[in-house]
């Protein structure tokens, strides 16, 4: 072999390994699928906001007045945690709240389930703060708002955990902590019972948040509820039903939250004889945001 040959071959053989050493480190866009540039930015990103973000702080919660529907903010420094995102047209009073508290860092989204007025600003927070993870039922949408949210989510890069049924998640932010229950069953007739109920603690105090389950769900929870909370969101905009009642009868809370529209028709008049034969002092949203601090739970509202 004269040694132009001789180079050819190394040549060739340097190209080869520097392909191989290139596929092996996940370089191109292979079959099994590597991260969109925006995807891996929108990560850095997310890193860099968690590294720089901090959870000590006063940890406190605010339920908003969204009309009917629900987002609950929950701070700890500038740190946040979202338990669901409202409707789309709603997107700036959250951001509002957001940026007044100093919020840097948004460690996670808890989505209920995936009904509009609980997902609607999902997509654009998602696009424009740096989110560390989204939560939710294991149920698909099929609807515009939730194919939004899924575009936003794989743009980027965000991780989306879908609860598996009975399925029990822990979180922590700062002194709260937070504990998810998803629906038990793997179907139900009303997408309003593939509710994840959250419980939220402080300072040996609970806080409760019924999303929309309806009667269904309400069944399944009884089993693990406890015996008291320090405040209850009650279901689905102010339906009343006989297992809800069922709730109010077996255990003790002292402040009931209802997420409606004033004047509106969700309201039944049985769910507030309900709570009040339970003795909770009722707060309702559309008289303005709902804020929240512990040890002991007090509330306030600002109209």
């Amino acid at each position: 072999m004269n040694r132009r040959s001789e180079k050819h071959r190394i040549t060739i053989f340097a190209l080869a390994s520097a392909v191989f050493a290139c596929l092996a480190a996940g370089c191109g866009n292979s079959s099994g699928g590597t991260a969109p540039e925006s995807a891996i930015a929108g990560q850095t990103a997310e890193n860099t906001a968690a590294s720089a973000a901090s959870e000590e702080g006063t940890f406190s919660f605010r339920i908003l007045n969204t009309g009917k529907s629900d987002c609950t903010v929950f701070v700890s420094g500038s740190t946040a945690i979202l338990l669901d995102t409202a409707d789309a047209d709603d997107y700036n009073h959250i951001k509002e709240v957001l940026d007044t508290q100093g919020v840097q860092y948004i460690k996670a989204i808890l989505l209920s389930h995936y009904d509009k007025d609980h997902i609607g600003s999902a997509a654009l927070i998602l696009q424009n703060y740096p989110v560390g993870e989204v939560y939710g039922p294991e149920h698909t949408e099929d609807s515009d708002t939730y194919n939004e949210m899924y575009k936003a989510l794989t743009k980027t890069g965000v991780p989306f955990t879908k609860l598996s049924a009975g399925k029990k998640t822990e979180l922590t932010l700062g002194e709260g902590s937070f504990s998810l229950s998803a629906p038990e069953e793997p179907a139900y007739e009303d997408d309003n019972d593939y509710t994840v109920i959250v419980t939220v603690s402080c300072g040996g105090e609970n806080c409760l948040f019924l999303g929309d389950a309806l009667k269904t769900r309400m069944k399944e929870f009884m089993d693990e509820k406890l015996e008291s909370y320090a405040l209850v969101k009650t279901p689905h905009h102010g339906d009343y039903y006989k297992a809800f009642k069922e709730f109010t009868e077996e255990t003790a809370f002292d402040y009931a939250v209802i997420c409606a529209e004033e004047n509106g028709d969700t309201i039944e008049e049985k769910l507030l004889q309900a709570l009040n034969d339970a003795g909770a002092q009722t707060f309702f949203t559309y008289n303005g945001d709902i804020s929240a601090s512990f040890s002991p739970l007090a509330l306030s509202q600002t109209p």
